[in-house]
């Protein structure tokens, strides 16, 4: 008889859903930041799902990051993620600083964040009828704005350093051209900006961290971690 150790599955990216959630930063690090920011994106439209009009229910068949390999068979309704154009990495208003909450437990590595990184992002939704197509991108349109305290929405990713990246909706196009037609599709585009942080790992070994207090207003301390 043959035994197998569980494997745990990876972490998902997670939905931030009150303004007060602080994140905890860890040393995983499974792509790089554009990788990230379209995997957890494509992770959270997994999990969609919604009652149109007449209660027929709504959700994807399959979401994939990037195009589909060529011999894989079509699923609808489907979406797919991409990354478009060129991401830009802002530092104007970032100074590196060690964090003594970004501090790894039981090690002089810290997270460190360079500058934060921006790109722009597309959701392809691939459906077979317009009746679809407007439900799920209503769907859509309230998932992508699913808190009531900012205009889009945060994740967490745990496969990158368990940053959070933020998420707004751009703008939507549909594309009913004759060669949808005679495919019997029907596409809608979803162009959305995602931002997370650049993180590297730096490591200290001997340093004395000393704490410095800033206080901004009554309400907002915020306590750094000087290495020297």
């Amino acid at each position: 008889m043959t035994t197998t150790t569980p494997v745990n599955p990876p972490a998902r990216a997670r939905l931030v859903t009150s303004p007060a959630d602080r994140n905890a930063f860890t040393g995983i690090q499974e792509t790089d930041a554009r990788g990230a920011l379209v995997r957890g994106l494509a992770e959270y439209l997994e999990g969609l799902s919604g009652i149109a009009r007449g209660g027929r229910a709504t959700r994807f068949k399959r979401v994939v990051e990037e195009w589909a390999e060529p011999e894989e068979n079509a699923k609808f309704p489907s979406a797919m993620v991409t990354a478009q154009g060129d991401g830009t990495y802002d530092a104007s208003s970032f100074t590196p600083v060690v964090d003594m909450a970004e501090r790894l437990p039981g090690t002089d590595t810290y997270l460190v964040k360079l500058a934060e990184f921006t790109q722009d992002l597309q959701i392809g939704v691939w459906c077979t009828d317009k009746q679809e197509r407007a439900d799920l991108v209503a769907m859509l349109e309230e998932a992508l704005n699913p808190v009531v305290f900012m205009y889009g929405f945060r994740l967490d990713l745990p496969f990158y350093f368990n940053s959070r990246a933020t998420y707004e909706l751009k703008g939507l196009s549909y594309a009913d051209t004759d060669g949808e037609g005679i495919r019997r599709t029907r596409l809608a585009t979803l162009t959305l900006a995602g931002s997370t942080p650049l993180i590297k790992l730096a490591t200290f070994p001997g340093a004395q961290p000393r704490v410095v207090v800033e206080a901004f207003d009554p309400n907002d301390v915020v306590l750094k971690l000087i290495v020297s």
